[in-house]
């Protein structure tokens, strides 16, 4: 990895204690302290988020070509083999991914559907179910801008939402947002109780 590459996503292999991350549009993995060993994409991916399962699979999301993009996941086995994949056929990219319940979730950018839910054995089948759409902050269902999902505990997924004039967290319980909650709001210090500024990734 390039010693000016900013790590932009991390992923951790609880079990094995392998780190996953991206760097200067490229997924490396680190097994032990050094510069990492980048895995090889095929096609001409834009990396975006990282997961791990309990299995040790990992799961790289993002988008695919250039122009007009697609949303793109592919999943390897912890040996780094390539086990499944799944390309959009529309316009957008995938902020981020995470494993919740034994599904895959995805949070997507742009319009249409911003939370995305799939067979985490079956990627190739495309969303089982999706959730959500553009709109009003503090409004059930309607998101700013999800990016990064941070703090899964097995019981809620808690998800960054913003933009860079407009910010929330978001936690809800399953793909249908039950038990739907938000909290905070943007400013632009970030200072202060339940007020935010965020980064483009966190």
């Amino acid at each position: 990895m390039s010693g000016n590459a900013s790590v932009t996503a991390v992923a951790v292999d609880r079990t094995s204690g392998r780190v996953y991350g991206i760097a200067g549009g490229g997924v490396y993995y680190w097994d032990a302290p050094g510069d990492g060993t980048e895995i090889l994409l095929s096609g001409s991916p834009a990396p975006q988020g990282l997961a791990v399962d309990d299995d040790g699979n990992l799961y790289v999301g993002g988008s695919i070509g250039t122009g007009a993009p697609s949303p793109w996941i592919v999943k390897y086995s912890y040996a780094l083999q390539q086990l499944d994949s799944y390309t959009g056929s529309v316009v957008g990219s995938i902020n981020d991914v995470v494993t919740f319940g034994g599904e895959l979730y995805a949070s997507m950018a742009g319009t249409g559907a911003q939370i995305e839910m799939f067979a985490a054995d079956d990627l190739a089948g495309g969303p089982l179910s999706s959730f959500g759409s553009s709109g009003a902050p503090g409004t059930k269902g309607e998101f700013i801008g999800p990016h990064n999902f941070v703090a899964v505990m097995n019981k809620k997924i808690y998800l960054v939402d913003g933009t860079d004039f407009s910010a929330q967290m978001v936690s809800f319980d399953d793909i249908t947002g039950t038990n739907w909650e938000t909290y905070g709001s943007w400013d632009n210090n970030g200072d202060g109780t339940g007020v935010f500024k965020f980064f483009s990734n966190c």
